[in-house]
């Protein structure tokens, strides 16, 4: 009798602890590849411009809504919030608003940079655990072109007052 008293809550450790695991594990989340073009997206990003951000009054967070730099030579506004949202760059011939990347669990915003035609989104994707992307979004061509897992010890750090 006492055997199959300990038997359900044997059973029902066991599945949470692999359930458990498998919420914890490597295996679930991508591997961050070192390649020749993660160098050098992320090369290129540490020398681009940061667009500038302010802080929202109500909840502090960090809001953009800039036009693009003078010396771009695309004419765009970039929108977004640091907390929960998407970056995205509104162009004067199109009614609605591009994404830049595509929509993702609790995505906060930590920087973005632009150089010439290129937007440059640094964030932070967060459900069971967090990931770092890097965005790289195409502003002359209006695609992303590349959607990077980044490692946090390769990224500079936040331009504070930005």
């Amino acid at each position: 009798m006492r055997f199959m008293m300990r038997t359900p809550f044997a059973v029902a450790t066991l599945g949470f602890t692999v359930i458990l695991a498998c919420c914890n594990s490597g295996s679930v989340r991508q591997p961050l590849r070192r390649s020749q073009q993660y160098r050098a997206v992320v090369a290129d990003y540490k020398t681009a411009t940061v667009l500038p951000s302010e802080e929202e009054k109500e909840y502090g967070n960090r809001v953009w809504k800039q036009p693009l730099p003078a010396d771009s030579p695309v004419m765009a506004t970039v929108t977004g919030s640091s907390h929960r949202d998407i970056i995205q760059v509104s162009y004067p011939d199109e009614s609605e608003p591009r994404r830049v990347y595509p929509p993702a669990d609790y995505t906060n915003n930590i920087e973005v940079r632009v150089k010439g035609a290129t937007l440059y989104v640094y964030r932070a994707v967060t459900l069971f655990w967090t990931e770092y992307r890097l965005g790289v979004y195409d502003l002359a061509n209006r695609k992303m072109q590349v959607d990077l897992l980044v490692a946090p010890e390769d990224m500079p750090p936040r331009v504070e007052g930005r």
